[in-house]
């Protein structure tokens, strides 16, 4: 997928996330590119390739989203606004929403799951993992950092 497709891709898959906050109001939200191997990408029992970088998402609210996009172009986000640090190094997100962005469409699910990761810049390779249920089926992804500096923006964004 050419760099141009891949922000097309991401930015219908983030209008889609940002409809489903439930923010009164954020000015800016701080978006982080993630190079490396997508491992595995499942959703309903269905295996999908899936492209060697990954987005997150981190809004003024305190929501975040994990966004992945298969090779033909689909985007899907794990998104939640609540969990905890095991470690200094570590998260664990919960997950209540999956989110899919398909042909330009865009539909949201409740969902129970959740997401294990890495402070991503450690200069090592980081996992990344998220699953989650909704009444529709299961959805679950691996990503594997590859250690590399992430690339980071702030975008300007209101409701």
């Amino acid at each position: 997928m050419t760099r141009a497709r891949w922000r097309v891709v991401l930015v219908l898959a983030l209008a889609g996330a940002v409809e489903s906050t439930e923010a009164s109001a954020w000015q800016s939200t701080l978006f982080i590119s993630l190079t490396g191997t997508c491992e595995m990408l499942r959703i309903d029992n269905k295996q999908l390739d899936c492209e060697p970088r990954m987005m997150n998402s981190n809004y003024k609210d305190g929501r975040t989203g994990f966004y992945i996009v298969s090779r033909n172009g689909e985007a899907y986000t794990w998104s939640g606004s609540n969990g905890y640090k095991p470690n200094e190094n570590a998260q664990v997100l919960f997950v209540d929403q999956f989110i899919a962005t398909r042909a330009g469409k865009t539909v949201r699910w409740k969902a129970k799951g959740v997401c294990r990761y890495e402070y991503p810049y450690l200069g090592r390779s980081t996992v990344l993992s998220c699953e989650a249920s909704t009444g529709k089926g299961f959805a679950e992804f691996r990503f594997v950092h590859d250690g590399s500096k992430p690339t980071s923006e702030e975008l300007p964004l209101t409701k």
